[in-house]
């Protein structure tokens, strides 16, 4: 009788072990794979061309060169496929039709608040919105011009989009920021739209005809119940799993002898756990769930559909199948082509065009048609610019016998209250304090497109620190406020320059978001930039627009020639920017008060700058104009700034 009692308490505790409780945890893998086409093209195809052509739209207007040539040099990278000048297996032909932007139309709007005492309050803000669209459209052509693909990349009501400002107390400060900013927000608008547009469809092309590495996070489901008689096991498995999915490559499939145990293992679960209870369920769950995995990556897609099926049938967590399912099916009807596995070898390196065809012929002499006569107006405009420089040179100030007539002279400025002595070192931080803000103005205003940004902001650090060392140059030469107001910028500076603010600043991808960024910090600094240029200058507001203007073009002249930026793009964006300044100064130069002898001095420091804007198109990287700028840069800019301050 004492046997058969035991007999019984040892089926009683056997049958409590294998019923109890069991818990799951997610364990992290990372495989990675080569991303088939969904739509391939037939594999011999390896090359492709591109195309842009802009109609209606100057692409100055985008933020570009007005060269289709810009796009071409950006878009389109395709994972898998090389691209050559002409003659591809494909041809990718993108159309720009002008552009939409809608009128600018003020909004009012008025919020209405209580103080505790029931006083009722009106705030009236004002900001300005519109509409706006780049019509695209796209054709992709084999080797004799058939279409194998066309479409639209925006067209139609549903493609528009808004901008919205920021919101001003006034409308008077609205206007005023408009019109200061109004031509640059219309250009990172069209810019970004078309950047947008264009990088949503390289991602598309990638997606349907691309072979693109991937590495991914997938998961296991282990086990984490110390006292269950499979958690250690069940544990074990799992990293082996993921230590033999690890090895896989974009080229190398995952080995079935490293993976076989672990089938076996889990196969073996659900003979031992196979009763009807939540524990066991569960237990089943994650070996079902886990082979399906492995079968995935093994791409062994009928198993895989079976271990699915057998989630739905085990009831724990039918959710999961279902994705497992449908992706099994998709790979296993992209694997029913000509590629076999999402693992192996496609390297385009050398790859080559083949022949051109009668139509691929016809299609290259129109394009070399079309550059030709666009070289013959470029070089036209060279040759005008270059005839008109003799005549601007022979304006040029002697640039060494003014910086020594004028280099020991000093000179004040102020009221009674309030004077300061201006020599060199003094107006090297009026220069220093200037181009540090037209600097941050550059990220803000026009360089947000393309990444152009980027360089820009970090160069403000460098510039920053030569703010500082000009500062500590001039000592006590500052009475007690502009001293104080000029650490107080200082600091400004400082705080916005850190790492951390200036990376959420470079946002390429969208310039309306940058820009609405910028909107606070560079308001907080033209206000104590005014400030500090009022308390030194004496609130002689034409010596103010003269020094910001010279420092805005001469720091975005600088940007254009000294390489800071790859892309011939944001040098052309800082040209457009310098012009603007010039143009500018010009009329300063007739409506300011200064006296005849500055004012004769201006002309000449104009006549100076004058032939690096004698073309529409951009010469400052030729030779002799980056030369020019150099030299004004260091001599005839610095001497007429120290002329401008020391003279009454």
């Amino acid at each position: 009788m004492r046997k058969f009692y035991s007999l019984m308490l040892l089926l009683f505790c056997s049958s409590l072990l294998t019923a109890q409780k069991i818990d799951l945890d997610k364990y992290a893998i990372k495989a990675s794979y080569l991303q088939l086409p969904s739509n391939p093209l037939p594999v011999e195809f390896t090359t492709f061309s591109t195309k842009f052509i802009a109609n209606g739209i100057n692409l100055n207007d985008a933020g570009y060169t007005n060269r289709e040539s810009d796009l071409e040099a950006v878009y389109f990278k395709i994972s898998g496929f090389k691209r050559v000048t002409t003659g591809g297996h494909i041809s990718i032909k993108v159309q720009i039709d002008g552009y939409d932007m809608g009128k600018p139309e003020v909004v009012k709007k008025e919020e209405k608040s209580k103080d505790k005492d029931g006083k009722e309050t009106i705030t009236v803000s004002y900001k300005i919105t519109f509409k706006y669209l780049v019509p695209m459209k796209y054709t992709i052509t084999d080797l004799n011009g058939k279409i194998v693909k066309d479409g639209s990349l925006a067209e139609g009501i549903l493609s528009y989009k808004t901008y919205e400002s920021g919101s001003y107390s006034t409308s008077t400060a609205l206007e005023n920021y408009w019109k200061e900013n109004g031509s640059s927000v219309k250009r990172g608008l069209l810019g970004g739209f078309i950047s947008e547009r264009l990088s949503t469809f390289e991602g598309r092309l990638n997606y349907e005809i691309g072979y693109v590495p991937r590495t991914v996070n997938d998961i296991l489901w282990s086990t984490d119940s110390p006292k269950h008689p499979e958690n250690e096991q069940f544990k074990k498995v799992c990293n082996d799993v993921k230590a033999a999915i690890a090895e896989m490559t974009t080229e190398t499939p995952l080995s079935l002898s490293k993976v076989k145990p672990a089938i076996a293992y889990y196969d073996s679960i659900l003979v031992k756990y196979a009763k009807d209870e939540k524990p066991e369920r569960k237990l089943r769950y994650a070996a079902w769930y886990n082979m399906a995995i492995i079968y995935y990556w093994l791409e062994d897609y009928d198993n895989a559909i079976r271990c699915c099926d057998g989630l739905v049938a085990n009831d724990y967590d039918k959710s999961d199948a279902k994705d497992l399912k449908a992706g099994s099916e998709r790979m296993k009807r992209v694997l029913s082509g000509e590629i076999k596995s999402s693992h192996y070898v496609r390297d385009v390196s050398n790859a080559t065009a083949p022949p051109l065809t009668t139509f691929q012929q016809e299609e290259e002499q129109a394009r070399l048609s079309a550059l030709k006569d666009k070289a013959i107006q470029e070089q036209v405009a060279r040759e005008v610019a270059s005839a008109n420089q003799p005549v601007a040179r022979s304006g040029m100030l002697d640039l060494d016998k003014t910086v020594n007539s004028i280099g020991g002279l000093l000179g004040k400025m102020g009221n009674k209250k309030s004077s300061v002595v201006f020599d060199k070192p003094l107006a090297d931080l009026i220069i220093s304090m200037n181009e540090s803000f037209a600097n941050y103005q550059l990220i803000s205003k026009s360089l947000s497109v393309n990444g152009c940004s980027s360089n820009a902001a970090l160069e403000m650090g460098t510039q920053l620190e030569k703010f500082k060392t000009e500062y500590n140059n001039v000592g006590g030469k500052l009475d007690k406020q502009s001293s104080t107001k000029m650490k107080t910028l200082l600091s400004v500076y400082g705080e916005i320059t850190v790492k951390e603010i200036m990376t959420s600043y470079m946002i390429p991808s969208d310039p309306a978001k940058l820009q609405s960024l910028m909107v606070d910090p560079i308001n907080l600094l033209k206000d104590m930039t005014n400030d500090c240029l009022d308390l030194v200058l004496n609130k002689n507001q034409d010596k103010k627009i003269i020094l910001t203007l010279l420092a805005d073009m001469q720091k975005t002249l600088n940007y254009g020639t000294h390489g800071l930026f790859n892309d011939n793009n944001c040098n052309n964006q800082a040209y457009d920017l310098a012009k603007s300044s010039f143009r500018r100064l010009k009329t300063v130069t007739e409506q300011s008060n200064l006296s005849e002898e500055v004012k004769g001095d201006f002309a000449q420091l104009l006549n100076a700058y004058s032939p690096l804007f004698q073309s529409e198109v951009n010469l400052t990287r030729e030779p002799q104009n980056t030369k020019l700028i150099e030299d004004i840069n260091k001599n005839s800019y610095p001497a007429f700034v120290l002329k401008l301050l020391q003279t009454q």
